[in-house]
């Protein structure tokens, strides 16, 4: 299924099966509006730390997955030629369409770290959804970073409806920007912390971002 082109997919899955390559730490799931890590509900107190993004290719083949993922500056192979060369007669059976489905999938991931304990989780999935949530804030982080240097956005875990006008009233998972913390330090690195000691983690970590000026937005500004 093309990423850009094709019907998106309009369940959310309880599926586990993804490569070990593209998990990180706990499983951070989103099922009808509700998110739990491993299981358990986050604590409305708790803040995450979006440390990554991606998009990737996925497919099992002899029950070990296969990874194709995307490279700086490429675009993804498209998994709609990737699944031609794969004899329909051998491709699995959709867990939820009960029909033949192309092997190789398009999942999108984002790697969260829990402020209060550092705790990792991955929220991947190939579902229309995820995409949305995952494309929106790598966006949002990539837009900030040309403004502001090397800064990651420490986020709540929310739900947002879908636009679609033809299935209305359904969500898909989002991450809400609470702030952005600059981590540039002189150098080009995800940034790493200590479990907090105490309580405030979102003030102990990186430096607070000023709001950004108009003339930062337009890249310009206005001579007097």
């Amino acid at each position: 299924m093309s990423d850009e082109n094709k019907l998106p997919t309009i369940f959310d899955d309880d599926d586990d099966d993804y490569s070990d390559r593209l998990l990180q730490g706990g499983r951070a799931k989103w099922v009808d509006k509700v998110w739990t890590m491993d299981g358990t509900p986050p604590r409305e107190e708790d803040r995450f730390l979006v440390t990554d993004t991606g998009f990737a290719l996925q497919r099992w083949l002899d029950g070990i997955p296969e990874v194709i993922q995307k490279e700086p500056g490429k675009s993804l192979p498209d998994p709609d030629d990737l699944n031609n060369e794969t004899p329909k007669k051998e491709w699995p059976i959709g867990k939820f369409s009960g029909k033949p489905e192309g092997p190789w999938k398009v999942v999108a991931f984002a790697h969260l770290l829990r402020l209060r304990d550092a705790a990792r989780f991955t929220h991947i999935n190939s579902t229309w959804g995820t995409r949305i949530c995952v494309r929106s804030i790598r966006d949002r982080m990539r837009d900030m970073s040309r403004l502001l240097g090397v800064v990651f956005p420490i986020v709540q875990l929310t739900s947002v409806p879908m636009p679609s006008k033809k299935f209305p009233g359904r969500f898909r998972p989002e991450f809400e920007v609470i702030e952005f913390r600059d981590f540039s330090g002189g150098r080009q690195s995800v940034p790493q912390i200590e479990s907090p000691k105490s309580g405030g983690a979102a003030e102990q970590i990186g430096k607070p971002v000023k709001p950004v000026t108009t003339g930062e937005e337009l890249d310009d500004s206005i001579p007097f």
